[in-house]
């Protein structure tokens, strides 16, 4: 049986990083893979050109939502940092 190529995107290539259990000096140093970087990049280009289909949108709000999320997490974590020090 064939396997399903699995998309990566920001979210699962998070979850498998917090999945190896790092430490906050690396998790707020975690950066996604240029390809996810790269995939964003044209989602937010189409967006501009207003050439998104559906499914593009709603990968595009996951995105969207996906990086607000990691940026609340690494401002957490900075004052938890700062607080300690």
């Amino acid at each position: 049986m064939p396997t399903a190529t699995k998309t990566r995107t920001m979210i699962t290539e998070f979850a498998d990083f917090l999945a190896t259990g790092p430490a906050p000096p690396a998790i707020l140093q975690w950066r996604p893979s240029p390809a996810v970087q790269r995939r964003f990049s044209k989602l937010l280009e189409k967006q501009d050109e207003d050439l998104l289909s559906p499914r593009e949108l709603q990968e595009l709000e996951n995105c969207l939502q996906a990086e607000l999320m990691l940026r609340a997490l690494k401002a957490r974590l900075m004052l938890s940092v700062a607080k300690r020090a």
